[in-house]
């Protein structure tokens, strides 16, 4: 079997030269002194828009008479109508992908159980970047043997002044809870298509997008309406979709767009921003729309591999790798990376008495998209020591060496370290039918790589 090395970053997950990312420049949430509208409309215009659903108050001061928003439900929709909760934002810093992903996954309880489920995206944050200080040259310091002992660390400034994206989001759930829910799923849908993101926003919630904090919006206040078209190819700023409306007019935009339709963007910039902290992003903006969806059906997990910045590709053959875990509980669920470019999304999970024992249990599926999901059992599975394996198409997520520059974010105020703490023994890759030891020197060699793969990223939960 050959294997493809592919050089360092790329999980895109890793959507080249987009979307890898990204906290805004440091964009500061403006203060009450800071209008949100100032379009000049008649006293009577307000008066005669009936505040019937949540999105009428956020436009109350805009021209009712030249566009009324949401006004057919056969062209429009929103979340906020249809009964979610989601806060307004307020970010601090850089932490527009924390702020972001929060909304979508807060849409996505209340579309998949009709309950409001509130996140601090702060502790998104707090799960991600770790102070130098915590790093494990001082493990050993009785005061920090709760910290954790691989991760991103930083030296410079605050956690919340770097940035981050679809790569932190991962790491910082996957195996690590958040308000007591991991990850379970990351849809990611770089088509392009105007309706399978409406799609997306119906189905799962709030879509997080790449776009830029200050390009392609109209110089003031269209009829009242805060307006974008952004076009460009260097985001640095995520927000969410959280509804559409077909009839927008294209004119409200600069330059115009192509087509009239927009959708409703709750940014993370307070509600003294723009429309009460919302504005119109046109459908002629190039988008790839990602939805992040949290569970808190299980108890604990594990992972080896703490964040994919590495992958293997076997150009001729299956994908195949594994994990030994030893620990005693009721397995649950093993969650698989799927990068943007894999088109067959088939898996096949195998369970592994031991080290490499018997088989206990193998399941097969197919996921809709690319991202990361994970591979429900069909019954929770009594496990001691066990070797999780799984069989797919294409890329065998690794989270390689340590580096002191990783690249998680283009905004921050310092380098971030990435410390790996990979060890023999307990993740491996499929070669030529031999199981190779991806933190082996070994590897290396057999591959021709010029970097130690490392543990690969099999996350495990439980029960």
């Amino acid at each position: 079997m050959h294997i493809n090395k592919i050089s360092k970053i790329i999980f895109p997950l890793v959507i080249p030269g987009y979307l890898f990312l990204f906290g805004c420049s440091n964009v500061s949430s403006p203060t009450p002194s800071e209008n949100t509208a100032n379009a000049t409309i008649s006293s009577d215009s307000v008066d005669a828009a009936v505040s019937t659903k949540p999105t009428d108050e956020i436009f109350e001061k805009a021209d009712l008479d030249y566009f009324t928003p949401f006004a057919d439900p056969e062209h429009s929709f929103c979340l906020l109508n249809e009964g979610a909760v989601l806060p307004m934002q307020a970010q601090t810093g850089n932490t527009c992908w924390a702020n972001a992903a929060v909304t979508s996954m807060e849409s996505s309880c209340y579309l998949k159980t009709g309950e409001v489920v509130s996140f601090d995206a702060m502790d998104l944050v707090r799960n991600t970047y770790h102070p130098k200080v915590d790093a494990p040259d001082t493990a050993e310091d009785p005061d920090k043997k709760d910290q954790p002992t691989e991760g991103l660390y930083i030296t410079v400034g605050e956690p919340d002044f770097y940035g981050g994206g679809i790569i932190t989001v991962l790491g910082a759930m996957s195996a690590t809870p958040v308000g007591g829910f991991f990850l379970s799923d990351l849809y990611i849908n770089d088509m392009e298509d105007v309706d399978s993101i409406k799609e997306m926003i119906r189905t799962y919630g709030a879509v997080n997008i790449s776009t830029h904090h200050g390009e392609g919006f109209f110089p003031t206040y269209f009829h009242g309406y805060k307006t974008q078209n952004y076009t460009g190819q260097q985001p640095d700023h995520i927000v969410s979709l959280i509804g559409w409306d077909d009839d927008f007019p294209a004119e409200a935009f600069s330059p115009a767009a192509a087509q009239n339709g927009a959708w409703l963007v709750q940014n993370s910039l307070s509600r003294y921003w723009g429309n009460k902290g919302y504005y119109w992003l046109s459908y002629s903006s190039a988008l790839t729309a990602f939805v992040y969806i949290p569970t808190n059906d299980y108890q604990y997990a594990l992972n080896h591999g703490a964040y994919v910045f590495n992958a293997l590709d076997p150009e001729d053959s299956e994908a195949v790798y594994a994990a030994v875990y030893e620990v005693n509980g009721a397995l649950g669920a093993v969650g698989i990376v799927y990068n943007r470019d894999e088109t067959d999304l088939s898996y096949t999970v195998e369970i592994l008495d031991g080290e490499f024992g018997e088989t206990l249990l193998s399941f097969s599926g197919t996921e809709d998209m690319p991202g990361y999901h994970i591979a429900k059992l069909p019954e929770p599975l009594d496990v001691e020591t066990c070797t999780v394996v799984v069989h797919k198409h294409k890329y065998i997520p690794v989270e390689g060496e340590s580096s002191d520059n990783a690249a998680v974010t283009r905004t921050a105020p310092g380098p971030v370290e990435f410390v790996a703490t990979s060890e023999p023994g307990r993740s491996f890759v499929l070669i030529n039918g031999e199981w190779v030891d991806s933190s082996s020197e070994e590897i290396k060699t057999i591959l021709d790589l010029d970097y130690v793969p490392g543990d690969v990223f099999l996350p495990v939960l439980y029960n």
